[in-house]
């Protein structure tokens, strides 16, 4: 039997005391943070649209999708017996709404819970007078549940010890827990959830006090051939595979290991040095070390055909999201559960036209999404929308005569976008031209809105706008597959000397006016948000060189920010072999969490097969 010497002991011991320092120092001032995104907001009923109800409140207040909002009437008035001042009201809480889509200066929430008929002009909270449970995993957390019960007092706090004795031993949703909020503090982070665990916010120490993190004094080194005391008390925790650092910056030690314990040494706030401190003043981000390539990634099933989009929503209405995955000739929805890869339906675009590109939306307010897939037929668009008609897809919107593409808009949320082709063949490099507007949806019918304030520089694929430090820019790839941050007036302020984007998603196009002979156009992958105010860009590697050869072999995903200066890389999913045809960050398998969701062509097929090859789903766990 192995036994422990006084050295082992002293070094378990005072591990086991630095283990606690760091989690208690690495979370110390983070009730700022949650404070102001968990605040209690007011806002009011405007009117019922279906089964769901508008709010008078928007992102602008913070509000996101998930977020609880109770309906709340006035109660009698709380007198003061001896100066009669009012002090008050006993108010009462008559429902609970769920935030369902965010729009400017409005939002759509479902009704989860109602003792009485909702009336507009009625008041509604969010977060407030909601029972919270905290579940500590980490055995040092009752500093933190003191700061929250603190810092968000209207909320009905369950007792830490209360709440501990009926935690389960896995973070999943219990039956009969009332509708409220799941405070669960792990080694990787603080999450925020509801009810059914789905998702509300996530922090990790180093987002909310770099500074604490950055000033932890070094671990002593251990001598070899011994084990390290720390990897006895605390195994590195499950992480994304796939999630790597941004690569190592002048003055950085490449390949060194450490961080925060609180994390199992797995992530980081930025680059190392010597010892696994934080080298200050260093571009870094997200770092994953000792990863297996395949764990904590799900594969699909093998799928042939030339992919284009993937989408991730409630297509049927159950409350259950789907996965839409478009071929050039071809659409398939499918749900994925417990590891499960189920085919709901599929729609074949036929004679129809090519298949470019995927978004789905819920513009018709019916609680499903639709399919809006933009289609070319012989140098001319065609665009369709689908939707999910008792297990079948159907076309409800044919012969759209532009393409369509979800963006991202900031405060507005996603919403769905328009150009044109280019009637002038002899602008090779511009195959898009026009204004960018947006596009409503009226019954069965596509209506043109107004114009977006793009450059004109700017098509409408490959960009997303987004704000730095309250200054409002447009993150683009060029032409060139080079990323840029541009200034909504046009003027480019940075360009990356590397390519970025890439894409195989390609239509013909006559080479000129009059000549016989034709050439491919190419659509840019999307831009889309990512986590801490991140851009988040696909990268496909390869020959760039020849239009209808065009090849990828390699890709993964990148996380930029802009700095003031450029764009500078946070993190990057791991190389993987084959062309990423498009991504998004959704709760692809119904478990409550988001995940990076790919759409990855791995084999391209024989010559002569332009829509032969081999692809797949691939689900990234990003928790």
């Amino acid at each position: 039997m192995y036994r422990m010497n006084g050295i082992n002991l002293k070094r378990l011991l005072l591990t086991g005391a630095m283990l606690l320092l760091v989690a208690s120092t690495c979370w110390a001032g983070f009730e700022e943070q949650v404070h102001r995104d968990m605040a209690v907001e007011s806002a009011y009923l405007i009117s019922p649209v279906g089964q769901l109800w508008l709010v008078d409140i928007d992102a602008t207040k913070g509000v996101q999708v998930g977020d609880l909002f109770t309906v709340v009437e006035k109660g009698d008035p709380i007198v003061h017996p001896v100066t009669k001042e009012v002090l008050g009201t006993l108010d009462v809480v008559t429902g609970v709404l769920r935030i369902t889509k965010v729009k400017a200066g409005y939002s759509y929430a479902a009704v989860l819970e109602s003792e009485a008929t909702f009336k507009p002009g009625q008041s509604v909270k969010r977060f407030a007078n909601l029972p919270a449970t905290f579940w500590d995993y980490t055995g040092a957390g009752v500093g933190v549940y003191t700061d929250l019960q603190a810092g968000l007092s209207e909320l009905d706090w369950v007792s830490y010890e209360a709440a501990q004795q009926a935690r389960p031993v896995t973070p999943v949703a219990q039956t009969g827990m009332p509708i409220g909020l799941v405070f669960v503090l792990t080694e990787q982070g603080l999450a925020v959830k509801d009810q059914s665990l789905q998702p509300l916010r996530f922090y990790r120490p180093a987002e909310l006090n770099p500074a604490a993190v950055a000033t932890l004094p070094p671990m002593a080194a251990t001598p070899s051939g011994q084990m390290a005391a720390s990897s006895s008390i605390m195994a590195p925790a499950p992480q994304a595979a796939g999630i790597v650092a941004a690569p190592p910056q002048a003055g950085a030690m490449a390949g060194a290991s450490g961080g925060s314990t609180m994390f199992g040494g797995l992530f980081s706030s930025g680059p190392q040095g010597q010892q696994g401190q934080v080298v200050q003043g260093q571009r870094g981000g997200l770092i994953v070390n000792q990863m297996d390539n395949k764990k904590g990634v799900w594969y699909g099933p093998r799928m042939h055909g030339k992919p284009v989009g993937i989408d991730v929503g409630d297509f049927d209405g159950d409350g259950k999201n789907d996965v839409a995955l478009c071929f050039r000739d071809r659409l398939v929805l499918a749900n994925v559960e417990n590891g499960q890869f189920k085919p709901v339906a599929e729609h074949a675009f036929g004679n129809y036209g090519n298949a470019l590109s995927l978004d789905a939306l819920d513009l018709n307010n019916d609680g499903r999404m639709e399919f809006y897939v933009s289609v070319v037929s012989m140098n001319s668009v065609m665009s369709v929308v689908l939707e999910l008609q008792d297990d079948e897809l159907v076309r409800v919107i044919e012969q759209i005569p532009y393409f369509l593409r979800k963006v991202n808009m900031g405060a507005e949320g996603n919403v769905l976008l328009g150009q044109e082709l280019n009637p002038n063949l002899l602008e090779k490099n511009h195959d898009l031209a026009g204004s960018i507007f947006r596009v409503n949806r009226v019954g069965d019918q596509l209506e043109r809105a107004g114009s977006v304030n793009i450059p004109s520089t700017v098509t409408l694929f490959g960009f997303m706008p987004f704000e730095s430090d309250g200054r409002a820019l447009i993150a683009n790839i060029s032409v060139n597959d080079k990323l840029q941050a541009v200034e909504p007036s046009g003027a480019n302020l940075w360009e990356s000397s590397e390519h970025f984007g890439g894409s195989e998603a390609s239509f013909e196009r006559p080479e000129g006016t009059n000549d016989m002979s034709t050439r491919y156009a190419f659509l840019k992958p999307r831009i889309e948000p990512g986590p801490n105010q991140t851009v988040l860009v696909p990268v496909n590697e390869g020959s760039r060189l020849f239009g209808s050869l065009r090849e990828y072999k390699n890709s993964h995903l990148r996380a930029v920010a802009y700095d003031g200066y450029s764009m500078v890389e946070r993190w990057r999913t791991k190389p993987q072999g084959g062309y990423m045809a498009d991504y998004r960050v959704a709760d692809a398998d119904n478990d409550g969490v988001d995940e990076i969701v790919m759409l990855v062509m791995f084999s391209h097929g024989g010559w002569l097969k332009s829509d032969a090859g081999d692809s797949a789903l691939l689900i990234y766990e990003m928790q």
